[in-house]
């Protein structure tokens, strides 16, 4: 079961950043690129929340010092504003509470999901 969580967790992260650089270089913006993108976020999810070696598992491991538990929990957020960039995605062209999305309003917790990812790799190996 580790192998496959991990496998899922390799697959989601390559497809995220497939979908991710796809959605940024065509311009068009087909429907198969956001597939792509949440296909990716599902897998992952799948790597964060299930499994024994999963992150939530971790967080909820008391041997493990509390900075690093913390960081297990943040990674969580993280995947959480994947949702958001996939929603954001969706969207059509408009104003969404006072902000014009223009289809490059998706990067912005794309963005913040890449720094806390990097962040927390380091701290944790």
């Amino acid at each position: 079961m580790e192998n496959i969580n991990k496998i899922c967790g390799y697959a989601g992260l390559a497809l995220i950043v497939a979908g991710a650089f796809l959605y940024a270089a065509v311009l068009s913006h087909p429907w198969w690129i956001v597939v792509l993108f949440c296909m990716g976020v599902v897998l992952l999810t799948f790597n964060r929340f299930l499994g024994g070696d999963s992150d939530y598992a971790k967080s909820k491991d008391l041997s493990l010092p509390v900075g690093i538990r913390r960081l297990y929990r943040q990674r969580w957020i993280a995947v959480l504003l994947l949702y958001l960039s996939v929603a954001i995605m969706i969207l059509p062209m408009g104003f969404y509470l006072g902000i014009y999305n223009n289809h490059s309003f998706w990067f912005i917790p794309f963005l913040i999901f890449t720094v806390v990812e990097v962040y927390s790799i380091f701290r944790i190996k």
